[in-house]
């Protein structure tokens, strides 16, 4: 599992740098030399000649702090990120004035200690509230904090000795490293930030600036419905092999009135002035069973692993290989999203077996229309519920 951006753009390092006069670029590179900095020394000096531009530009202080806070809040994050690198991570998003006697505590504790049990780390933003009752979920050991440095907020006691902590100034740094390092999401309902970081989420993922990632609205159950209840309802669901929900006999249980008034603002007022396509809201979740939330992360894993473009070719990198037969019905099914060739099973392509990426596990390629790249995530569910694909 990665986390990155799949738009097909060039590479920053292949883009040309501002003019820059020759002796000082002999300088940069030179200086790179002495620190002993070889992987991606293109990119070090890229970043070295931007901040040198921004003196030149007579750039004022504010900005300049700005940007020089940005890249050492980065530094800090990246270095505690990487010391987990491999390890799946999930976020998790609600709001931080939640009190422990809410119902929906209780569930955001249960679905990060879920999680962490089957190895997920589980990031927050290190705040009271919801963040707290994940990181009390997952434990100090599974959990990361990337806290916001605020007057009337400190970090919550999990964090005491602030080993997986990075405390950020800055809104946009903080939401870049709550988005960037994970591979699922799950949202509690919360106030402006929460419904800010989930509308990024879709934004990102609507424009293809992300990888088709599992999202839940995870709500707090109906009145008169008992948590225990729901949980038990998509328990039996899920054991049952080749469980679909659409065809459940049970009838449709109701499910809290907040992400699903969210579902009614779309359909009554987004889709109908045309701002958002009909399916835009499809790649979420919305439930109130900790169950199903938990399915819904980790069952997006279950057979698709990662993708990488080669030119305007994409790979999706899977666990098992798809049979004739299924490839076969994923063209049917897919072929709006890559009308003009067939998805087909490939090797390693060049630029793979160079970089060592991945090259043990099945292919497929496709050539996808940069319209309907959004849609990305219709075909790797369909992917994950193969025949074919390892069995949960």
């Amino acid at each position: 599992m990665s986390a990155q951006s799949i738009s097909h753009s060039p590479d920053p390092a292949s883009v040309d740098l501002p003019s820059t006069p020759e002796r000082q670029l002999g300088q940069v590179r030179e200086l790179i030399e002495e620190c002993g900095i070889t992987d991606d020394a293109d990119l070090v000096e890229r970043i070295v000649i931007e901040g040198l531009g921004l003196g030149e530009d007579g750039a004022d202080r504010l900005n300049l702090k700005i940007a020089s806070s940005a890249i050492s809040e980065m530094r800090q994050a990246f270095q505690l990120f990487a010391r987990f690198d491999g390890r799946p991570k999930v976020t998790v998003f609600g709001s931080a004035r939640t009190k422990p006697d809410d119902v929906v505590y209780q569930m955001a504790r249960d679905v990060a200690e879920r999680l962490a049990a089957m190895n997920w780390l589980v990031v927050t933003g290190a705040g009271p509230g919801i963040m707290q009752a994940a990181t009390e979920g997952a434990g100090p050991e599974s959990s990361i904090g990337v806290a916001i440095r605020l007057p009337f907020e400190s970090p919550n006691p999990t964090f005491t000795d602030e080993t997986n902590l990075v405390s950020m100034k800055y809104f946009f740094t903080r939401k870049l490293m709550l988005v960037k390092e994970s591979q699922g999401f799950v949202c509690i309902p919360g106030g402006f930030g929460t419904l800010d970081e989930l509308f990024e989420l879709l934004t990102l993922q609507q424009t293809g600036k992300s990888v088709p990632t599992p999202i839940v609205l995870l709500d707090r159950p109906a009145e008169g419905v008992p948590t225990e209840a729901v949980s038990a309802h998509a328990s039996r669901a899920r054991n049952r092999a080749g469980y679909d929900p659409a065809a459940d006999e049970a009838p449709p249980r109701p499910i809290g009135g907040f992400w699903s008034g969210l579902r009614r603002f779309v359909d009554d007022q987004l889709i109908p002035s045309g701002v958002v396509s009909p399916d835009d809201l499809d790649r979420v979740m919305i439930t109130d069973s900790v169950d199903e939330a938990v399915h819904e992360i980790a069952h997006f894993w279950n057979n698709y692993d990662s993708l990488r473009w080669v030119g305007s070719r994409l790979i999706l990198r899977l666990r098992n290989a798809p049979t004739d037969d299924e490839i076969a019905d994923l063209n049917r099914r897919f072929s709006y999203l890559t009308p003009d060739a067939a998805i087909c099973r490939t090797e390693p392509l060049r630029p793979e077996t160079r970089d060592h990426d991945k090259v043990d596990l099945p292919r497929l390629m496709l050539t996808p229309d940069s319209r309907q790249i959004g849609h990305l995530f219709q075909l790797i569910r369909a992917i994950n519920d193969l025949p074919s694909a390892p069995r949960e």
